[in-house]
């Protein structure tokens, strides 16, 4: 079937001759008793019909018993009113489409109008075709849309199902949209349609939470758009989720953080590095000059017949040695720390796995103490490709992550 279009030079829009002037809607008067038929041409040169067969006989052959059909269903008292719309072929050789009206009257005859409305069936056509791409689009889209007249759903995609947690639309269709909306959040979003309904520009995204299916409120971002349809304006609402944004964010701000202390865990480690390196050399030089003193000592108590000095020094050089084992961890530390947090931009090079393993489990001992045993298992040897410090920081970050999620208390029966 070719459906045509006037435009505004009378040509139809697939190029045929222009069809005839249509007539505004005329009357028609049919006696189903003697077929009698009294009817005005609807377009200029046509020959009104003067019984029923003649009428029938212009009429689509597709259509024709279809018609005959209706009009008997009214003519036997079944209804008192007709409604159709049927085809003939106009002057020209183009299809035309009539729309037909009438009612019942007392005296058993059929009284009514017709009139050409091939126009209002192609805009009709063209217009439930354009929603139907509308709807296409809405299908493919990630952000959950959802459209809406008078408060009522009229249409969800599958990324709304997805994000209430509908299996289907069955549920949704035709309920109400506020039954979708978290209750503490209803007011601000009919606030938000109420003035797109009322001629709004595009407002900013509103951020509210919408109601899952289970009962759990879900974070997203709405906004509303006014559309106008076939059955009048209505509203489009989109919503994406927020979540995975605000987990982002997360992952992004605790990046920010590690960075910020990478860079503080270097400027720290530069500023003991030296003074630690002071104490270290200092306590090594009265490391090693305290047993000469102790053996002068010794030997000025053999002289003099004195004691007790030497088991005061003894404590001493215990102290002394135990300094030592301190600086030496401190030592450590600073180590790890400069080997954590440098990232001299060079390109990836070899990298001892065990190594960077056992520099990142060192830095977060404090961390694991009270929650978990840190189990590591690296065949020796095994090397990679990368960047020192940016490996020490992944694996840190995992043991970190793993005994912050385990409680306090008991480390012995937990590990990592």
């Amino acid at each position: 079937m070719s459906v045509l279009v006037q435009n505004e030079l009378g040509r139809d829009e697939v190029g045929r001759e222009p069809a005839p002037p249509r007539f505004a809607a005329v009357p028609w008067v049919l006696r189903p008793a003697s077929g009698a038929l009294r009817t005005a041409p609807l377009w200029a040169g046509q020959r009104p019909p003067g019984t029923l067969d003649a009428w029938l006989g212009q009429i689509h052959e597709d259509d024709r018993r279809r018609v005959e059909l209706e009009l008997m269903t009214h003519t036997q008292g079944l209804s008192d009113r007709v409604e159709s719309a049927y085809r003939v072929i106009a002057g020209g050789g183009g299809e035309r489409w009539v729309g037909l009206w009438g009612t019942l009257g007392a005296d058993g005859q059929l009284v009514g109008s017709q009139r050409d409305i091939t126009r209002e069936r192609a805009l009709a056509a063209a217009l439930a075709a354009s929603e139907a791409r509308f709807q296409q689009v809405l299908a493919r889209s990630p952000d959950a849309s959802m459209v809406h007249r008078s408060g009522r759903l009229l249409y969800v995609n599958p990324a709304a199902l997805r994000l209430l947690g509908w299996e289907g639309e069955e549920g949704l269709l035709g309920g109400p949209l506020l039954r979708c909306v978290y209750g503490e959040d209803i007011e601000a979003l009919c606030r938000q349609v109420r003035a797109v309904i009322g001629g709004a520009e595009c407002p900013e995204p509103l951020s509210l939470r919408l109601l899952h299916r289970d009962g759990h409120p879900v974070p997203v971002e709405v906004i509303a758009l006014r559309i106008d349809g076939a059955g009048g304006p209505a509203v489009l609402t989109q919503a994406r989720g927020t979540a995975a944004r605000q987990r982002r964010q997360a992952r992004r701000a605790h990046a920010d953080r590690m960075n910020t202390l990478g860079s503080l865990a270097a400027g720290v480690a530069h500023e003991i590095n030296n003074p630690l390196m002071s104490m270290d050399l200092n306590l090594r030089a009265v490391a090693a000059e305290l047993p000469r003193v102790i053996a002068r000592l010794r030997e000025l108590e053999a002289r003099c017949g004195g004691g007790g000095a030497l088991e005061s020094l003894g404590e001493l050089e215990l102290q002394i040695e135990e300094s030592l084992s301190g600086a030496r961890r401190i030592r450590e530390v600073v180590s790890d720390l400069r080997s954590f947090s440098q990232d001299s931009g060079e390109p990836p090079g070899p990298v001892s796995l065990s190594g960077v393993i056992e520099l990142a489990v060192a830095l977060c001992r404090h961390e694991c103490a009270g929650r978990a045993r840190v189990v590591t298992e690296v065949q020796d040897g095994t090397w990679v490709i990368g960047h020192e410090g940016r490996l020490s920081q992944v694996f840190f970050n995992l043991v970190v992550n793993a005994a912050q999620a385990i409680v306090e208390g008991e480390p012995w029966d937990h590990v990592i």
